[in-house]
């Protein structure tokens, strides 16, 4: 604080007599100071009550000294009252407020962040859970529908039955299929849901398969009493699609109408062409859904809320969504109450999956395999029952003695198994992979129909272990099993499966894919015994022989070892065995059950391809010289064995 006080003429400061004054300021300083002028400066004042004395210096203890005195009160500046202090005060709390308001809602987040990474992880280990049950509910569902499906088609193959029952039987052999699909439908929604679903598309006539839809709800529609009409202007439309997966679409959209539509009502399936789309509707008559609900309809889990619906799983919809997406398409839908609903399903006519790679392209033939057509059902009946004619007549003797090898824990299914696989081949039965892999070595059978979940050991297991064995990776396995998962199927194939059967099978498919299996494998082995006489070379062959890189290995150092003492007269199999690092019934096992060859006829076929190849390319070479080459010690004996294998002399195989 600074304050500048001047003293005027007229006070008891007295300019013409030149007396000199004091001064101290009572509250800042108890000394008394001296002043020349009329002017007294104070700085730095702190805020408060002060008072000036002033008086005249006493010159000689004689002289009169007059004083006076002035208050002064110092205030203190705006910003050091206690309204701002108050107002500080209240900035500080508001301050250390918001500080604590911001750190509370920071810990929130953190806790909020914390707490929802714990449900997304709890979430996926539900996921992984439900994924684990919904495929052990699969395999516990399909067996007992392998079970009903083949006691079903040994009663429609034996026995003359009235048209009557034997429709009656077609039926449930076909809703049998109708509810391994629903159990799909389960999978195919998870797999939907973390984009795994894989379509497999062919071009097919999408009226015929539409109509062929339509024929599967007339009994439903007759039933209830339901006038079931299928309008379309033209009589073909070729379109891309899977089969199987738009089946689930049509089938909810249809299974809905009819559950919705009331006794007397009408359900119509409209086919539409345009330009470039097809525009496929489901129209029915029934209750309606509520306007506010139409929003939410193709939601996963939503039920619309109504007295007369029945309950159901909430996905139909969803997952119809889903696959009609996958198509490239669109699904919509009207309703009103109490008049009907309108679903559209759009596809395109072109191919647009040509950059996608969760698709698969196949052939129509292969489309109708995956039950496209149903089994059992006019031309689905008359196909099984070619294939299993073929079958019967191309085992014949040829498997009769034939070794196969059932793993399979549940006796039911088994003795299915068994009974319809014994006509044609020996059987060897094992009730897990633990038992199966000591059979397999036992037996050596020609095939291993082996289901996957099993006690003890499973077939996954047992198979990675056989095609890691020198003694048994040649026998073809066959996965029979519930688990219809691509990565389940993968997991198979990897551990070195040759073929993998869905459950429910249809009996004389599953015959035909074993005799193919067994027949493609003699055929190979055949022709390399062939290729082997006609002076071929085992590497030429060995592609499409060996389906192991064991077996690929054993071969290949089978020749090297031969061809090393390919002049010793001397070398045997035992010898051969030796070299090899295998036993002798171990070689004559393997090479058996490769090629169709003892090692003694290999060994001389062996020698008699390098005789041919020396002949041909060597024509310096006498032909005894040829023949002691190959470790023959008598000419007249090569002779013999070469017209033997090649019809033809040393010296007219030369020539020619």
């Amino acid at each position: 604080m600074f304050i500048s006080i001047s003293v005027a003429s007229n006070s008891y400061i007295d300019n013409a007599n030149r007396k000199i004054y004091e001064y101290w300021l009572e509250g800042f300083s108890n000394e008394w100071n001296t002043i020349y002028n009329n002017t007294i400066v104070y700085t730095n004042l702190n805020p408060g009550k002060y008072k000036l004395i002033v008086r005249e210096k006493q010159q000689s203890s004689l002289d009169e000294v007059h004083s006076i005195a002035l208050a002064i009160v110092v205030h203190s500046p705006w910003w050091s009252t206690w309204v701002a202090y108050l107002v500080y005060l209240c900035m500080v709390v508001a301050i250390a407020y918001l500080l604590l308001r911001n750190w509370r809602a920071r810990m929130q987040l953190r806790a909020s962040l914390a707490q929802e990474k714990l449900e997304k992880e709890k979430n996926e280990e539900l996921i992984q859970a439900k994924l684990q049950f919904f495929a052990n509910i699969s395999h516990e569902f399909r067996t007992p529908l392998t079970l009903i499906i083949s006691q079903l088609e040994a009663l429609l193959q034996s026995g003359n039955y009235s048209p009557y029952l034997r429709t009656r039987l077609q039926k449930i052999y076909k809703n049998t299929f109708h509810f391994r699909e629903l159990i799909s439908e389960l999978l195919d929604f998870r797999k939907m849901e973390r984009g795994k679903l894989q379509l497999h598309v062919c071009q097919l006539d999408i009226i015929l398969y539409l109509k062929q839809i339509q024929q599967d709800f007339m009994d439903q529609a007759q039933l209830k009493n339901i006038q079931f009409e299928f309008h379309t202007e033209v009589e073909n439309i070729q379109c891309w699609f899977d089969g199987r997966q738009l089946r689930k679409v049509f089938s909810n959209l249809l299974s809905n109408a009819f559950k919705h539509t009331p006794e007397k009502g009408r359900v119509e399936l409209q086919i539409e062409a345009k330009e470039t789309v097809i525009e496929i509707k489901v129209i029915d008559t029934g209750e309606g859904i509520p306007e506010e609900a139409l929003p939410y309809i193709f939601d996963r889990f939503y039920q619309v809320d109504s007295a007369i619906s029945s309950p159901g799983s909430g996905i139909g919809l969803a997952l119809s969504k889903g696959i009609v997406e996958l198509h490239h398409g669109d699904i919509t839908v009207q309703s009103a109450m109490h008049y009907g609903t309108i679903f559209t399903v759009t596809l395109p006519k072109e191919n647009l999956f040509r950059d996608d790679d969760y698709v698969t392209f196949v052939e129509p033939e292969e489309m109708l395999d995956n039950h496209f057509v149903m089994p059992l059902e006019e031309g689905g009946e008359q196909e099984a029952d070619r294939i299993g004619e073929e079958t019967l007549e191309t085992q014949g003797d040829m498997t009769a003695k034939d070794c196969l090898l059932i793993v399979e824990d549940n006796e039911d299914l088994l003795q299915i198994l068994t009974s319809l696989l014994s006509p044609l081949y020996r059987i060897t039965i094992a009730m897990n992979g633990k038992e199966g892999l000591q059979k397999a070595m036992e037996e050596h059978p020609v095939l291993i129909l082996s289901d996957i979940m099993m006690p003890e050991m499973s077939g996954l297991e047992m198979c990675a272990k056989i095609k890691s064995n020198f003694d048994l990776c040649h026998i073809p396995v066959v996965l029979l099993t519930a688990l219809t998962s691509d990565n389940k199927k993968m997991e198979g194939l990897q551990c070195g499966a040759d073929d993998y059967i869905e459950k429910p099978f249809n009996n004389k498919m599953l015959l035909g894919r074993i005799a193919n299996i067994i027949r493609n494998r003699k055929m190979l082995k055949q022709k390399f015994g062939m290729e082997m006489t006609a002076g071929n070379s085992v590497e030429a062959e060995m592609q499409t022989l060996v389906l192991n890189p064991i077996d690929a290995k054993f071969l290949s150092k089978l020749e090297e070892v031969i061809k090393e003492h390919l002049s010793d007269s001397d070398f045997d199999v035992n010898m051969l065995a030796k070299e090899l690092l295998i036993s002798r019934s171990s070689l004559y096992n393997k090479l058996k059950a490769l090629s169709c060859m003892t090692p003694n006829e290999f060994i001389l076929n062996t020698r008699l391809k390098y005789a041919a190849d020396l002949l041909k390319h060597h024509t310096e070479l006498q032909i005894n010289e040829i023949a002691y080459q190959v470790g023959f010690n008598s000419p007249r004996y090569f002779r013999h064995c070469f017209k033997a294998c090649f019809n033809q002399t040393p010296q007219e195989y030369r020539g020619s």
